[in-house]
């Protein structure tokens, strides 16, 4: 037993209690210490905490699965904190932000610690409804709506994962979380509970059609609280999908090659959608759709493999989580950057998002398409196809980011050079800590990444996405319209929905001498702008795959 793990709840909660006391600027000063006790615990595998007095018995650890997801979340939580605190320096309502950036981060590390039902559906509850308030906070029309937006699906979802729990409940009590897939895989409405379980933490990856506050939220919220939304609050959907599915078990055989098709859905779909977007962040957004729809892809997996090819697989599940929330936490703190380096600053993890060779991202998919040749039937030959071109579609998302946040004369800036420290420290980590996980856990793994043969499957998808850009720039844009759909998509087909309109698209000024470089670079702007086109053609593709391969 430890009383680390306790403090890993307790000292968040008892620094957002001091905002609200006379003693708030230590709270204020503090606050970069709040996820300290978590990144401790993250690196002590083993450590149990239990209090069988409180609630139904609570009961936290840190198993091999918690490890890598508790570090990462700590470590983003950190940096965040230290960009929240710089960024609402001179806001008139820093205070109500801090407080609940500091009950959201409570939830979420305990999302990561939690071993029993109840502790861990408190901790997800908190986060989810104190998050809410990262979203609104600015007060605006836009915020409100996507805060609403939020919210219905928060409490959609929480319905359904109530629902599973109370049958779960029926049968087990209040079980222990660490080994609970054998045990639900006997329990009456097995299939109910675990089609709850996936629709409601569904919601929290963000899988398609449940997607829809994603795109809303992240553009709203303040630069700090869209990094954590990103990088590690969509993950504690993933880590209810590995504590209480059935994963490696029989039962839940047939239903993993659909949570596959609906992964490889969502992961294209995403970046089609990403590319019609005029707003950096938007864009952001739809990547981490597309990325949490990869994750999907190899949770059905699971859900389809024995448990001994699952067992193999779950390492490819972590260390995607890890080099995601990293590489993608980094690119939303830089958007906080000042205008001449947010767009220097996103190189690196936007490389690595499209699975460059060296980057984490090409060790990810690495790892990812070693898992695929395990898929049942004619998956295991589709899978590293799919996967390639989902690299493709990626690197062309990663291609319109750095066009829209490409530096501009005309642009007004972010922080100044001194809130560039959270963001390089952040692109640093997003480089080393996957590697380094990776030659800890599986050393021959993460040198097999290194070789010709995975260096080129990690090169081709980024040399045709930069082919398809080019040819793009030079055909006539005149030929077609630019694409521009509403963020949050499918928002606005609902009843009486009206979508915001998209701001517009960036100019150059005008420079004396220099009109065949503007149109140029005009010629690029649009084609970027509709390769949206492109990315419906990638996702027609892995939909006849999908259709040919569930016939």
């Amino acid at each position: 037993m430890s009383l680390l793990l306790p403090l890993v709840l307790l000292w968040p909660l008892l620094l957002a209690g001091g905002l609200l006391s006379p003693w708030r600027g230590y709270s204020r000063a503090l606050l970069p210490s709040a996820p300290l006790p978590g990144l401790l615990a993250g690196f002590q595998p083993g450590l149990q905490w239990e209090a069988p007095w409180l609630l139904l018995g609570l009961q936290f650890g840190v198993d091999s699965i918690a490890s890598p997801l508790l570090l990462l979340a700590s470590l983003l939580w950190v940096l965040a904190a230290i960009a929240a605190g710089r960024s609402m320096a001179r806001n008139p309502h820093r205070d109500r932000f801090l407080a609940l950036f500091l009950l959201t981060m409570a939830g979420n590390l305990g999302v990561f610690i939690g071993l029993d039902a109840a502790g861990f559906y408190l901790a997800y509850a908190t986060m989810t409804f104190a998050a809410y308030g990262l979203v609104i906070h600015d007060g605006q029309a836009a915020s409100r709506r996507a805060g609403r937006v939020y919210l219905v699906l928060a409490v959609l979802g929480e319905g359904m994962l109530v629902a599973a729990l109370l049958l779960l409940a029926g049968a087990l009590g209040n079980p222990a979380l660490h080994g609970l897939g054998p045990e639900l895989a006997q329990v009456p409405h097995q299939a109910w509970i675990t089609g709850l379980f996936l629709l409601g933490f569904g919601i929290k990856m963000g899988i398609v059609p449940l997607h829809l506050w994603l795109p809303l939220a992240h553009p709203c919220a303040p630069v700090p609280a869209s990094a954590v939304l990103s990088g590690v609050i969509v993950k504690a959907g993933l880590m209810g999908w590995l504590r209480f599915l059935p994963v490696g078990e029989e039962v839940a055989a047939p239903l993993g090659p659909w949570v596959i098709a609906a992964g490889l859905f969502t992961a294209f779909f995403a970046v089609a959608v990403g590319l019609a977007q005029a707003r950096a962040k938007t864009v952001l957004a739809y990547s981490t759709v597309s990325q949490m729809g990869l994750l999907t892809v190899l949770i059905g997996m699971g859900l389809a493999l024995p448990g001994i090819y699952w067992a193999l697989a779950v390492g490819a599940v972590l260390l995607m989580a890890l080099h995601h929330g990293l590489a993608k936490g980094a690119l939303f703190l830089a958007m906080g950057a000042d205008n001449r380096a947010r767009f220097w600053l996103m190189l690196w993890p936007a490389a690595a998002l499209a699975g460059l060779p060296l980057t984490s991202g090409a060790l990810a998919k690495k790892a990812m398409k070693d898992a695929a040749e395990m898929a049942p039937g004619l998956w295991a030959e589709a899978l590293p196809l799919l996967l390639s071109l989902s690299s493709l579609a990626t690197a062309l998302l990663m291609a319109r980011l750095l066009w829209l946040v490409r530096p501009r004369v005309d642009a007004g800036d972010g922080e100044t050079a001194r809130g560039r420290a959270p963001v390089l420290a952040l692109v640093l980590a997003s480089a080393l800590v996957p590697w380094l996980w990776a030659g800890w856990q599986q050393p021959g793994a993460a040198l097999a990444a290194l070789d010709a043969k995975a260096a080129w499957d990690s090169t081709w998808p980024v040399l045709l996405a930069l082919g398809v850009a080019a040819a793009w720039w030079w055909w006539s844009p005149a030929r077609w319209q630019a694409v521009r759909l509403p963020e949050g998509d499918l928002v606005a087909l609902l009843p009486g929905a009206r979508p915001l309109p998209q701001p517009p698209v960036w100019e150059l000024p005008a420079v004396p001498g220099a009109a065949p470089a503007g149109r140029a670079l005009t010629r690029m702007e649009l084609g970027l702008g509709t390769l949206a086109i492109a990315g419906v053609l990638f996702l027609g593709l892995a939909l006849g795959l999908m259709v040919l391969l569930l016939g």
